[in-house]
């Protein structure tokens, strides 16, 4: 983690950033290493005095979880297939014109043009990575139907349609 950190500072600092200026801030600098600091410390903590606990060989009962998981990526799937016929062109010129405009936008500070079928989409698409964890690890038999509809469809309908 912190090489990750200080990989993501070096590259911040190097590359030539066009639409972004680099400005240095106290209190910026502050609160990253703050954030740092604190990871360590909890890492520190939490290696010292906690045992690993083995959860799957207590039968945790997930039924009620992953049902609460397949609705949101239900939810997911649907607000993608939504804004997937509204943007979704095989035009690689077009897609690539719509993607640079909501990217300018976004780093120029502009009003969000997405659609709320996209940003509910945005908001519950991790829900496919979630179903996938609780399915394979917890799950006492793996069910490949519901692992590529609740748990991989919204991923691969969040790439199609985010480009």
């Amino acid at each position: 983690m912190l090489f990750t950190w200080a990989v993501v500072i070096f590259i911040w600092i190097i590359l030539p950033f066009e639409l972004l200026r680099n400005d240095f801030s106290f209190i910026a600098m502050f609160m990253l290493f703050g954030f740092i600091i604190t990871f360590c410390v909890g890492v520190y903590f939490n290696n010292n005095y906690h045992k690993p606990r083995n959860l799957i060989s207590k039968g945790i009962d997930i039924g009620f979880s992953k049902k609460i998981i397949s609705v949101v990526s239900t939810t997911s799937i649907l607000c993608l297939l939504i804004e997937g016929i509204d943007i979704f062109s095989f035009d690689l010129e077009d897609s690539y014109k719509y993607r640079s405009t909501g990217g300018y936008g976004l780093l120029s500070g502009q009003k969000s043009t997405s659609s709320v079928a996209f940003k509910i989409a945005f908001l519950t698409y991790p829900a496919g990575y979630i179903f996938s964890v609780i399915e394979i690890i917890y799950s006492k038999k793996i069910s490949f139907f519901k692992l590529i509809i609740f748990g991989f469809l919204p991923i691969l309908l969040t790439s199609l349609v985010l480009g």
